[in-house]
């Protein structure tokens, strides 16, 4: 832990030098978000972030410099709890970035990952990276690649996730397809290579008509999705085939002056393995607040719940998070 707090020492550095040389377009995150399921996996997360360009959707690519490098950090505390293994666990990444055009960016973080199982008396401290690349091939369709290396604990991959320190190795494609400027088809595909020997593989599709494109904004569609893992394990949920079939919905509008709303939805068919069908349904409510032009308050709260004959799972989250620019 020493050795991470030298870490941090560098970063209030490198932090100073960030704002002497940041200006309007850049955006810092302050966060906490706080998750709990129905099989006792509780996880709280707080994240302090910085970039030099605003990448997020809050203040879209067309608010930020045409062509640039970016550069910033972001640094992640977990605390969390999984059938009796408690768990700690710090990561500090350095960001790097390069938007080439409006529709092509090249993206990458690696950093440092400690995780200290409490009950264990062991932790671990783990190399990590993230990289990402987004290229248009013509104004209607684009595809992204990305490849990643960290724990799995953060992904509710538990209890085993933590007590067994179990990383992956992920790989990740994907495309977008907007033949007009109401519909959108998104797809994605992902191989996970587990520590334990392990394979996970999932891939989803969606096609999505905006009935208002255009901000306040409001989006449907139906979605597919699979996944499954090739080995059954106990300390982690791993289906050997999971999919759902579904309708989504999503919106963003304004309520006041200085406040807008979110609300998404989901409902859907559901069968794993030879278990008999079941129904999944999902619901997201945020609010954002405009403290001062380059202040925002953000609040959010989602549920997930699942349902199979006698069998159910549920996941509630809340989230609350200063969003700004210096």
């Amino acid at each position: 832990m020493a050795i991470f707090l030298q870490k941090i020492c560098a970063l209030l550095l490198v932090l100073l030098f960030c704002c002497e040389m940041a200006n309007a377009r850049d955006l810092y995150t302050i966060g906490a978000e706080d998750s709990s399921t129905s099989d006792d996996i509780d996880l709280t997360t707080f994240e302090i972030s910085y970039i030099n360009n605003q990448r997020e959707h809050l203040w879209p690519y067309n608010e930020s410099a045409d062509s640039d490098w970016d550069f910033g950090f972001a640094l992640h505390r977990y605390n969390g709890k999984a059938n009796g293994t408690d768990f700690t666990g710090y990561q500090l990444e350095a960001v790097l970035g390069w938007r080439y055009s409006s529709s092509t960016y090249f993206g990458g973080k690696i950093g440092d990952h400690n995780l200290d199982v409490q009950s264990l008396d062991q932790q671990e401290d783990r190399t990590t990276y993230d990289f990402s690349a987004l290229v248009g091939l013509a104004d209607s369709f684009s595809i992204n690649l990305g490849a990643a290396d960290d724990y799995v604990y953060q992904f509710g991959l538990q209890p085993a996730g933590a007590r067994e320190f179990l990383h992956a190795e992920r790989w990740q494609a994907g495309f977008e397809l907007r033949p007009i400027e109401t519909v959108r088809v998104i797809g994605s595909g992902s191989l996970w290579e587990l520590s334990d020997a392990n394979n996970r593989h999932e891939g989803s599709i969606k096609m999505i008509y905006g009935i208002s494109p255009g901000w306040p904004w409001i989006w449907a569609g139906v979605s597919y999705e699979q996944l499954g893992y090739d080995v059954k394990k106990p300390d982690y949920w791993t289906p050997e085939k999971f999919r759902s079939l579904g309708f989504e919905f999503e919106s963003s509008f304004p309520l006041t002056e200085n406040i807008s709303g979110a609300l998404s939805a989901s409902i859907s068919r559901i069968k794993e393995d030879n278990f008999p069908e079941g129904n999944g349904d999902s619901i997201f409510a945020g609010i954002d607040y405009k403290v001062i032009d380059d202040l925002t308050l953000r609040v959010g709260a989602s549920r997930i719940h699942s349902k199979q004959e006698s069998s159910s799972w549920s996941e509630e989250a809340y989230r609350l998070s200063l969003n700004g620019s210096f």
